[in-house]
């Protein structure tokens, strides 16, 4: 699959047809729930489906962040960017799949086959493995209105 690289970076867009997670949900799909990660975005609530702007890097390991931002609003595409190919792959197929969405090149005219893009992912970044974990996280518990499910669970033990 040839990506588009720009100074180092590697790019793909998302076409995004539906919510996108939780933030803290890719946070749990790159690392796990409580990785230690500085993160920005414009994401209005900490449980918002509806960011467009998400910025991770992991404050444990070194060259693991990605950055998310808008491309074009109609249809909503968003562009993918990491220094570390497999990140922004991984990224840009986890907002398609959650989203419902499309992985496209940067230039929004070739359409990549996601299941082409697992298998490139599965044996270096074990995606099937991360994508159960983000299944699973707690934040796929949160909303707007309980944006901390974490802490409902704590209280109750």
């Amino acid at each position: 699959m040839d990506m588009y690289h720009h100074d180092d970076e590697v790019q793909i867009l998302v076409e995004v047809h539906g919510p996108r997670p939780d933030f803290r949900t890719v946070i749990s799909f790159l690392w796990s729930d409580f990785h230690n990660v500085d993160s920005d975005g414009n994401s209005f609530d900490p449980a918002s489906r509806e960011w467009t702007m998400l910025y991770l890097c992991s404050r444990e390991l070194d060259d693991e962040s990605v950055t998310v931002e808008p491309s074009s609003e109609e249809p909503l595409r968003l562009q993918v960017s990491s220094s570390t190919p497999y990140f922004a792959k991984a990224v840009a197929y986890f907002i398609a799949v959650w989203t419902s969405g499309k992985l496209l090149d940067v230039n929004g005219l070739v359409e990549y086959d996601a299941l082409a893009v697992a298998k490139d992912l599965e044996s270096g970044f074990e995606i099937t493995n991360r994508m159960d974990r983000a299944r699973n996280s707690i934040w796929n518990n949160s909303a707007t209105n309980r944006p901390f499910p974490n802490l409902e669970a704590q209280s109750r033990t």
